[in-house]
């Protein structure tokens, strides 16, 4: 899983790893020269040449001007390449979002997709800028004291390596607690993502019915057990921390003992014990840092695993697409079984002719899966046998994406941006002009109310577009399908929620909208099927 994360830096990987080495080795370097600056001095002192301790103190200086300069710069590479990292991987998820079929969102909520975009990506995030660096940093500190070490005395570096690595294979067992008990925090905070995600969409319901006292219990409910799980997360990092303050002691204490017995045998002198031990204390604390972040990386690569996963969600099929027939637009179903689960089939062996440049009515009971054959014909679903096709090609041939430039669609409740009106206007064709914008606003009747506002077509929307009325939004959606200016319209139950005055309204738009069109529509009221042409009932 490592692995994986790290790829997905891409170009920004060779910079980042190059970064972490040398930033570290030129940090590291300065304990070196120090080490050797207390030996050379040590070794002045039993010769005291008069002219040797000026040169041996310039000599040093020098080294450790240079590394400094080295420190600076690569420290400046690896942060850099951390951001480009950590920016790759936030557009890669968004992207991949994006190409997510409708039945993922169906089927996974969405407390679940925003716990992964929000917490498990900045805990994959963290990777890149710290949690990586701090695991790899000590394992290359310790690996240049240990070979100056074994430069000045290769037992007695030998020996202290023996104790560190002890240390490491105590704290080792703890990587397994650790990522089990950060699967389940992660999988927590989902959980309650999902639960402020539905609190706050319907904010309206929890009011008038009076259930935020049973909701705010489940959330309480909820969030001791996440504390709970946080708690023996806590526990088991003091105990880690425990484990190492002890052998953080022991080492030292062997150390010394070891450094005694050497000297006491003249397999060592004073300065080069002196110059270990000024690097000993580090080298030890880098051994008990690798056993500190391997746990902590190892519960952040759990959440990289949740983002993983996510990238391996399977996308929408878009071929390449085929030219439709030009001129020709009609639609048809031809044998079309569909379920949204294998329990249930909504529609079975269903066929149907639409002529081009004609107004279709679709009419029936609720429930019979008229809203589903417009999220058939957008390519949302696939039929489980059967086929959708358009101009004489199917949407499998034709592609989504070509499929989908061919249908202007309205639903029965818009989404609105919470963007500015003209800018939701203009994604229906965001190449479009100011004025045609405006002229698409004329036509959906949405101009004047426009203007009323101070800031006119610059107005804010709102989230989910609360600044407007139902029928204000319905013309905004009619505007933007008209600014598409696709052959084939699709109305699903365009006009039901909305008053007389605005129903007036907003089907004068739609009557702009439908000329010279293949209109389906979607509907139950007579004022809407009155002027079809054909009418199929379902």
């Amino acid at each position: 899983m490592l692995l994986k994360v790290l790829k997905m830096m891409g170009g920004a990987l060779a910079p980042y790893m190059f970064g972490i080495l040398l930033m570290t080795a030129s940090l590291r370097g300065f304990m070196v020269v120090k080490a050797f600056l207390i030996r050379d001095v040590f070794a002045w002192l039993e010769e005291m040449d008069e002219g040797g301790l000026a040169s041996v103190i310039l000599q040093n200086l020098a080294v450790g001007c240079v590394l400094l300069l080295v420190y600076i710069f690569t420290s400046y590479v690896y942060k850099i390449a951390s951001k480009r990292g950590v920016m790759n991987l936030k557009n890669v998820v968004y992207a991949k979002i994006l190409r997510l079929p409708m039945c993922y969102f169906a089927d996974n909520g969405s407390g679940d997709l925003i716990s992964r975009v929000f917490y498990d990506m900045g805990q994959t995030s963290d990777i890149y800028e710290a949690k990586f660096r701090r695991l790899v940093a000590p394992i290359i500190s310790a690996a240049v004291y240990f070979g100056v070490m074994l430069y000045m005395n290769v037992p007695l570096a030998l020996g202290l390596f023996a104790a560190n690595l002890l240390a490491m294979l105590l704290n080792a067992r703890y990587i397994g607690k650790t990522r089990r008990l950060r699967r389940g925090i992660s999988a927590m905070n989902a959980v309650m993502t999902e639960q402020l995600n539905n609190v706050i969409g319907g904010m309206g319901i929890v009011k008038i019915f009076g259930i935020g006292g049973q909701l705010a219990a489940a959330y309480s409910r909820d969030n001791d057990e996440l504390v709970r799980r946080q708690k023996k997360d806590a526990r088991l990092t003091g105990e880690l921390d425990s484990v190492n303050t002890f052998f953080d002691f022991f080492c030292s204490f062997a150390f010394l003992c070891l450094g005694v017995w050497f000297v006491a045998r003249g397999e060592a002198t004073l300065g080069v014990l002196a110059a270990i031990y000024s690097l000993y204390g580090d080298f030890s604390s880098q051994f008990l840092l690798v056993c500190k972040y391997l746990p902590s990386l190892s519960g952040c690569l759990v959440s990289a695993e949740r983002i993983f996963a996510l990238l391996d969600e399977k996308e929408e099929a878009d071929p390449v697409a085929l030219p439709p027939v030009e001129e020709n637009f009609a639609v048809e179903m031809r044998g079309v079984t569909f379920g949204y689960d294998e329990q249930r089939q909504i529609l079975q062996n269903f066929s149907m002719q639409i002529e081009p440049n004609a107004v279709t009515a679709i009419t029936g009971p609720s429930g019979r899966g008229k809203s589903t054959l417009g999220k058939l014909l957008l390519g949302f679903y696939l039929p489980a046998s059967g086929g959708v096709y358009i101009g004489g090609h199917s949407i499998g041939e034709l592609g989504l994406s070509k499929a989908r430039e061919l249908v202007a669609y309205v639903p029965q409740e818009p989404y609105i941006f919470n963007v500015t009106l003209g800018e939701n206007i203009r994604y229906g064709r965001p190449d479009a002009t100011d004025a045609e914008v405006i002229q698409a606003a004329k036509f959906a009747n949405a101009h004047n109310f426009i203007m009323q506002r101070p800031e006119g077509y610059e107005a804010p929307a709102g989230e989910r577009g609360s600044f407007l009325s139902g029928g204000e939004k319905q013309r905004i959606a009619i505007a933007r399908a008209i600014l598409k200016d696709a052959p084939i319209l699709l109305l699903d139950e365009a006009t039901s929620a909305l008053d007389n005055a605005n129903e007036r309204m907003v089907q004068n738009a739609l009557n702009n909208l439908m000329r010279d069109k293949t209109t389906i529509m979607i509907a139950h009221r007579s004022t809407s099927i009155a002027n079809a042409d054909q009418v199929v009932k379902i």
